[in-house]
């Protein structure tokens, strides 16, 4: 008999030790798991994709940053940068059998962002940002009333292009309207009282973005309470367009690793799922690099 039980253990440690009864576990814990903010799954390709033909690759010794801040849900503060210029040239998105220009989308996807990130915790607060043809301009201050972003947003027209955008005034509002010193609570442990996040949408593909005031750039984004992420909107990269220069730009902006960045051809669904995916709290989701969206069956 006790052969028998000796068999039986040995035939569980040896289960227990295959490949099909492995569970990956998570270190990261919350404070209120009904706090936690759900974000919409898909089967989108890599979100730093620009195309299939330009997909970049990450260096081999590429190291996945390591989270060390602590995962409070404390409210946040979002600044929506919104690029109401378009490019004299432009593709539609398609949606069924409906088109819409790109502003018109990414004002829908926007609304989506707003009301959904709302709903999660209403203490979250909103400002808006601007972005003329060479210009930055703080249009909304912080609030908790998305409608009277989301009516500003509507009420936003087009404007017209220009060859290189300056994006140092951005940096110079965000520091001066954020209050960005309060976020020093002196202990990476301790989370602030709210952190601060810009959403970053640029819809241009053939203005170049400049950064003149590096220090101001990196005394911001190197916040471990500050994050910088990106919604790039774009033409097919070709040769006559500048949007594979704009995007790596882009992603060069944050330099901590956690921001996210999304570059969306005209495709109506990517932009969604794009929107969707940046519900999540800046302190409570992975690093992009290491985001998994499926479900292992």
């Amino acid at each position: 008999m006790s052969d028998s039980k000796e068999e039986n253990k040995e035939k569980m440690k040896r289960a227990n030790q295959s490949d099909e009864y492995k569970v990956e576990s998570t270190t990261e814990e919350f404070d209120n798991k009904d706090d936690i903010e759900q974000i919409i799954v898909s089967d989108s390709d890599s979100p730093r994709q620009i195309d299939s033909t330009t997909k970049e690759e990450e260096p081999e010794d590429y190291v996945i940053p390591k989270k060390v801040l602590p995962c409070h849900n404390v409210p946040e503060r979002i600044i929506i940068v919104y690029d109401r210029a378009e490019d004299e040239v432009s593709t539609k998105f398609e949606l069924g059998a409906q088109s819409f220009t790109p502003a018109d989308m990414i004002k829908r996807s926007l609304e989506f962002f707003l009301h959904n990130k709302s709903s999660i915790d209403n203490r979250h607060q909103f400002a808006l940002v601007v972005l003329n043809e060479n210009s930055v301009v703080w249009v909304k201050d912080f609030t908790h009333d998305v409608k009277s972003i989301i009516t500003t947003l509507q009420d936003t027209p087009n404007c017209h292009t220009e060859d290189v955008l300056v994006l140092d005034k951005l940096f110079d509002l965000v520091n001066s309207k954020s209050e960005l010193r309060k976020l020093d609570t002196g202990n990476l442990d301790v989370p602030p009282k709210y952190v601060v996040r810009i959403l970053f949408v640029y819809g241009r593909s053939f203005t170049m973005p400049q950064i003149k005031n590096q220090d101001l750039r990196k005394g911001i984004v190197e916040n471990p309470f500050f994050t910088f992420d990106v919604i790039m909107t774009h033409e097919k990269p070709n040769t006559d367009n500048n949007a594979e220069r704009i995007s790596k730009f882009l992603q060069n902006v944050d330099t901590k690793g956690f921001a996210y960045f999304f570059p969306v051809a005209r495709n109506a669904k990517d932009l969604h799922i794009a929107m969707a995916k940046l519900l999540g709290h800046p302190l409570q989701r992975p690093c992009q690099k290491a985001a998994n969206y499926f479900i292992n069956t």
